[in-house]
């Protein structure tokens, strides 16, 4: 039985989304597949199938903030409460993300222990300090801050023996891209505590929108001479994403009141053209960049 306050189509787009992403992500065992499933090369002037992905997922964190804010506000959660929450959900995928691009990178030579096991210590630590604990105990008789405790022990510990770099250049953990979850962990946060000042408010959104696709021109192209080079951590076409999938939902919750849904779909069609054409005029200038 479907709650009747979910909407249904973002837990559909979710749910492919998933699916694709594991597609996607199985592409590189295969042989022959065609070009156009796979990434586009850095440079390149296209994206690929795959390119797509992680764009949608980031346009659905965005579309599920206002919602989850309101069941927030619904349980009797204050707007600081909710900040809390941003905070430690965000901390969440900036540190997973973290370790885990550092992984990408660990030096196997230089490691005291081998790669696997490292890995495997890292998914437990991860689960021990974010899993979801039933009635706030584990394994029936330990609490669940021991268990987090001790996630957060084994997190200082492959810090601590990690190696990155080469043999004669060797280097401790570094952001690199921050992966990922911590990509998402860094638009999130951006985007929700943005939105948890500005409310509804469609004007302030949509200049939030305008803000950072600016931004995201500049640092890629960089077509104004003298604007100071602005980024915020991350590319900013992190942020244009998670904040497009933001004004949907706004502007869906917004017309769903008034009860117009046909206008709503009208107005999601107008502004998904004149993305469309934007993309059209502005590629002689720039092309089609992937985001990462």
């Amino acid at each position: 039985m479907i709650p009747k306050n979910r909407i249904v189509s973002i837990d559909i787009i979710r749910a492919l989304t998933m699916y694709f992403m594991i597609f996607v992500n199985d592409l590189w065992t295969l042989r022959d597949i065609p070009e156009w499933l796979g990434h586009a090369a850095r440079g390149e002037d296209r994206l690929g199938f795959a390119d797509i992905i992680f764009p949608l997922f980031l346009f659905i964190v965005g579309l599920s903030i206002p919602f989850a804010f309101k069941a927030r506000r619904k349980k009797g959660d204050t707007d600081l409460q909710i900040f809390q929450h941003i905070i430690t959900r965000s901390l969440a995928l900036i540190v997973m993300g973290f370790f885990m691009v550092n992984l990408e990178n660990i030096n196997r030579e230089l490691l005291s222990i081998s790669k696997p096991v490292y890995q495997i210590l890292m998914a437990t630590a991860f689960v021990l300090i974010w899993n979801m604990y039933p009635d706030g105990k584990a394994f029936k008789r330990i609490p669940e801050w021991v268990m987090k405790v001790i996630g957060v022990l084994v997190l200082v510990y492959l810090a601590v023996i990690y190696t990155g770099g080469t043999v004669d250049d060797p280097h401790w953990m570094r952001p690199h891209w921050w992966g990922i979850l911590g990509l998402i962990g860094w638009a999130y946060l951006m985007v929700a505590t943005l939105y948890l000042f500005a409310g509804n408010r469609i004007l302030w959104l949509s200049l939030f929108v305008l803000a950072f696709l600016f931004l995201n021109i500049q640092q890629e192209v960089k077509p104004f001479a003298g604007f100071p080079d602005i980024k915020i951590v991350i590319p900013a076409s992190n942020y244009v994403l998670v904040s497009c999938g933001l004004l949907a939902s706004v502007l869906y919750i917004k017309l769903n009141e008034k009860e117009k849904i046909k206008e709503f779909l009208i107005l999601m069609g107008v502004l998904a053209l004149v993305f469309i054409v934007f993309g059209i005029l502005t590629r002689p200038d720039w092309g089609i960049k992937k985001m990462l």
